[in-house]
């Protein structure tokens, strides 16, 4: 005789998603991490009826969209590349939004592969007749999937990361990207944006932020010298102000305990200029920040020019001084644009030429306002590696932030 009594006692699993969203999600838990985008691709074909499905993800540098086959390896040849400017791609990847078009003489879906803000690519979805007004929506939500299953995925396998490279990157670089969050977010509240550059060569230079329920904590910083010693000093900077955060510490005691953090460990070798910015969702008048001998940020008001704001400026993190860091009041509002920047940014220049300055950047500002955070932020840094028309002597970064 069976004994039942186990298996009546125990609870029945059931989805509550459609069997074969259901089905796809416990594939993509079992799955290789080569084959994660297939799975997602083959299943996005099946209820769409679709003849053609591929994924193009961009370059480290946003400059191009790379191709990759139905088998989820990129195609590294040059005829597998879009230009993120002047495809109907590209434009897809730049506006964030949804577009039908015409591929190969056929009807296609284009969308966005993003996380939140975050863009990654584009999902083209290829039909042999005009699809119905319903695949426009799969065909997005499987976009954000995407997105979602890249950023979690970039965490074990190395695939994205490599295809992403055109080049070959640094150590320090390598040390700096991994530091990184990612590189845009969006809520109802808040949309912000990072980018820096050079992509391949960076050493110095990070942002850094963090939303929570009440508040959003940011910051750039800009570490002395270049080099793996200037990747150690900001890496530690960040990893003091994360530390210090979430271990519930408010803005005055994250400043000092990176200052402290980077006396202890470098002593007088070793310095960090840095701007911390503490947002209040609930309230922007009530905003703060510290200007550890850092570049003034921007503040675009809605409707007006961007000015830059006259913060007191107290020393870097990590020279010593008498004294803590001072916390001042940055009344926000709704509508408005904050720009954090690096030193490297308005001191670009070409080989004997005139500095990019504060003046061109506030000119850059004012002409991207329409534009997203991500996308003003791409653009910016663009014109920046344009002016100095070679690599970058110095770090550039940028993060902008619009309170919503």
């Amino acid at each position: 005789m069976v004994d039942t009594s186990r298996r009546t006692l125990e609870p029945q699993l059931v989805s509550p998603f459609p069997a074969p969203v259901a089905r796809m999600l416990a594939d993509l838990n079992d799955a290789d991490p080569a084959r994660v985008l297939p799975i997602v691709l083959e299943a996005l074909s099946a209820v769409c009826g679709a003849v053609g499905v591929r994924v193009s993800f961009s370059d480290v540098e946003e400059r191009s969209l790379v191709v990759w086959d139905a088998a989820g390896a990129a195609l590294t040849s040059r005829t597998h590349r879009m230009d993120v400017e002047g495809s109907i791609h590209g434009k897809v990847y730049r506006s964030g939004r949804t577009e039908r078009a015409e591929v190969d003489l056929l009807p296609a879906i284009l969308t966005p592969v993003m996380a939140r803000s975050e863009r990654l690519g584009v999902l083209e979805v290829v039909f042999d007749a005009p699809p119905q007004e319903w695949a426009e929506a799969v065909v997005a939500s499987a976009g954000l999937l995407l997105g979602y299953v890249v950023v979690v995925g970039d965490r074990w396998s190395d695939e994205f990361q490599v295809a992403r490279r055109r080049q070959d990157m640094n150590l320090a670089a390598e040390v700096q990207w991994v530091s990184l969050p990612l590189a845009a977010f969006k809520t109802d509240r808040i949309s912000l944006a990072g980018a820096l550059e050079p992509a391949y060569e960076i050493a110095g230079d990070l942002y850094e932020y963090s939303c929570g329920r009440e508040e959003l904590v940011a910051g750039v910083f800009d570490a002395m010298g270049h080099g793996i010693t200037a990747a150690r000093l900001s890496d530690l900077a960040v990893a003091a102000h994360r530390n210090a955060r979430r271990n519930g510490r408010d803005l005055s005691g994250q400043a000092g305990f990176i200052h402290d953090t980077l006396v202890g460990t470098f002593g007088k070798e070793g310095f960090v200029t840095g701007q911390l910015v503490t947002i209040d969702l609930g309230d922007p008048g009530r905003s703060r920040l510290v200007n550890a001998g850092h570049p003034a940020p921007f503040l675009h008001r809605k409707g007006g020019r961007p000015r830059q704001l006259r913060p007191e400026i107290d020393l870097p993190f990590g020279m010593p001084f008498e004294g803590g860091y001072r916390i001042q009041p940055l009344e926000l509002a709704s509508g408005d644009r904050l720009t954090l920047f690096s030193d490297g940014v308005v001191e670009a220049r070409p080989d004997g030429g005139a500095l990019f300055s504060e003046a061109r950047l506030a000119r850059c500002l004012r002409e991207t306002r329409k534009l997203s955070p991500r996308e003003a932020a791409r653009n910016i840094i663009a014109s920046v590696r344009e002016h100095r028309a070679a690599d970058l002597a110095d770090d550039a970064t940028m993060l902008i932030m619009d309170v919503l």
